[in-house]
């Protein structure tokens, strides 16, 4: 596939026009970064179904998956064969203030995060970086129906900003409204003067001549509308995907089972496919958030080798109750419990970074960007996923304020940027009361697990945005969880069941069935077993000075177990 197909396309059909018995197709130029679709009472229908062919037109200009349509819209289902693409992930309705609030939220950080990454001398525009790198970045397509647009008179300078990045940043914009329809809201004027306008009246359609690229020849021809068939566009997309599904059944680089939906098992997946590349998982005592914990990182050992995941596993239960059962695993790299100092965190975060940085170079060298590419021109020795797990992650925020302002910082910055890398985390707590979690971590977490929740705030800082989990959340019975992902799906499952006392003997068996290369021994660090030096010292650039700490055995059987797994090497 050529790389300019990965490039946004400069022209966005819109019809033709007729100049005797010649139709001459009309490509409107995208380089002004959207348009405007103003309609009358007569032309409502007629406008709607402009919309929806000019965006079912544009998704299938360009490889599928590399556009994603959003729409906020308060009112009835207007388009209905773009509706079909929900399921498969490539349209997004944000049809409540509080889902258009949080869509709005998250394509203006997307905008600010490219504008911050990607955009550069070389790459002024998303879609010279698409044409040019291996890895493409996925461009949004954004119908906006100006009535329910969501904000207040303070938004104009946001929405202004918004407006100006967004081309650059790969996010083209189609807003309409009826005429009669459109609100006194100042924040909306900087989108209806930004972009040119396509206007409807009395069932007649004209351009205004900023769209037009040839004035001379619009100016002795009759314009058509663009007419497709909407049906027969939408119908490839699906079996287009559903083809990718097929062929492409290793996308997530992470998908174990969890629980069940009825009859249907629940994956929980980390990777591209999922789109999601870091989690969250929330359960108060007796809920079922420890038994899910022993469950995914068990179901890890069953099924990926070292080469493929590496785990790096931190409990700050007291006494080291919940991981001390993982000293066998063979896939754990490091394996930190009875852990209360927050720099501890720091440092393998640190560590996280650091590593993310190596990688980036060696990449950087082989011109690729991308952990999926490398390893699969590099089968034979693969770089392995690296997953940070932390068990009760709420003891991140008891610090100072500064260590939280770092913790924060190098979450962020793995979340942003490590998927690249194959740098990834799981946060699980069971106590959401103590934690503040910034907005910039939040907007990163692709999947959030939740049991029960009794209270309200508990819910609102898991759920805020979506009225459905908040719900959901507060009826659960013990051992089932709503599966919240980032592309705003709601699933209710019931836990898998694993009794702890079984997890030693399912490691002894899959130990037992690896090679000697296929079996890491994890280094074991355990706080209460040696005076830790308290990290005071904060420098102002984000970083905390090596906690000193080294593997620690909590007695001589724990020593033993070790000198006899490496008596059979």
């Amino acid at each position: 596939m050529s790389a300019f197909e990965y490039e946004f396309p400069w022209g966005m059909y819109i019809g033709d026009m007729q100049v005797g018995k010649d139709a001459v197709p009309f490509l409107a130029d995208t380089r002004h970064g959207g348009v405007v679709v103003e309609y009358d009472n007569a032309s409502e229908d007629k406008a709607i179904d402009f919309i929806e062919q000019i965006t079912l037109s544009m998704l299938s200009t360009v490889p599928l998956g590399n556009m994603k349509v959003d729409l906020f819209d308060f009112g009835k289902k207007r388009f209905l064969h773009l509706a079909t693409l929900e399921k498969a992930g490539i349209y997004k309705v944000a049809y409540t203030q509080r889902k258009a609030e949080s869509l709005f939220e998250e394509l203006e950080e997307l905008a600010q995060r490219r504008q911050h990454d990607f955009i550069s001398a070389e790459t002024p525009t998303l879609s010279d970086y698409n044409r040019m790198e291996k890895a493409h970045e996925v461009y949004r397509l954004v119908l906006m129906h100006l009535p329910d647009f969501p904000g207040e008179t303070h938004f104009v300078r946001r929405i202004k900003n918004f407006v100006d990045m967004a081309m650059e940043s790969g996010i083209y914009v189609i807003a309409f409204y009826r005429k009669d329809d459109l609100p006194d809201k100042k924040f909306i004027a900087p989108i209806v003067d930004a972009f040119p306008k396509i206007l409807f009246k009395n069932d007649r359609i004209s351009v205004e001549k900023e769209l037009i690229p040839h004035q001379e020849l619009y100016n002795r021809s009759t314009f058509q509308a663009l007419f497709v068939d909407k049906k027969a566009i939408a119908k490839e997309l699906l079996e287009q995907h559903s083809s990718m599904q097929e062929e492409d059944t290793e996308q997530d680089f992470l998908s174990v089972p969890i629980g069940k939906v009825g009859r249907e098992t629940l994956y929980f997946s980390l990777g591209q496919r999922s789109m999601s590349f870091s989690a969250f998982i929330a359960g108060k005592t007796g809920t079922g958030k420890s038994n899910l914990l022993n469950v995914i990182i068990t179901e890890i050992a069953k099924n990926y080798k070292p080469n493929e995941i590496e785990l790096y596993l931190m409990d700050y239960n007291e006494g080291g109750v919940e991981f001390n059962k993982f000293k066998k695993h063979p896939n754990c790299k490091k394996l930190f419990y009875n852990m209360h100092n927050q720099s501890v965190a720091i440092d393998m975060l640190r560590e996280f970074s650091n590593e993310m940085t190596k990688r980036a170079e060696l990449f950087n060298k082989l011109e690729i960007d991308d952990i999926n590419i490398y390893n699969k021109l590099n089968p034979t020795q693969k770089i392995p996923y690296k997953v940070l797990i932390i068990d009760e992650v709420q003891s991140m925020f008891n610090g100072s304020y500064a260590e939280n302002e770092i913790f924060n910082k190098l979450v962020v910055n793995i979340a942003r940027t490590g998927r690249k890398y194959g740098l990834h985390f799981i946060f699980a707590t069971q106590n959401l009361e103590d934690i503040d979690i910034s907005k910039s971590v939040r907007s990163q977490i692709g999947t959030v697990i939740s049991f029960f929740q009794a209270g309200s705030e508990d819910a609102y800082k898991l759920f805020k945005d979506d009225n459905e989990a908040l719900k959901i959340v507060t009826e659960l019975e013990n051992y089932h969880f709503i599966y919240h992902t980032k592309k705003g799906n709601n699933t209710i499952a019931k836990a898998l069941y694993l009794p702890k006392e079984n997890i030693p003997n399912i490691l002894d068996e899959i130990i037992a069935s690896r090679q000697k290369d296929e079996i890491l021994i994890p280094e074991i660090y355990n706080e209460k077993d040696k005076d830790v030096k308290e990290n005071k010292e904060i420098v102002s650039e984000g970083l905390v000075a090596p906690l000193d700490i080294t593997p620690l055995y909590s007695d001589e059987a724990e020593k033993n177990d070790r000198e006899k797994l490496e008596e059979n090497f």
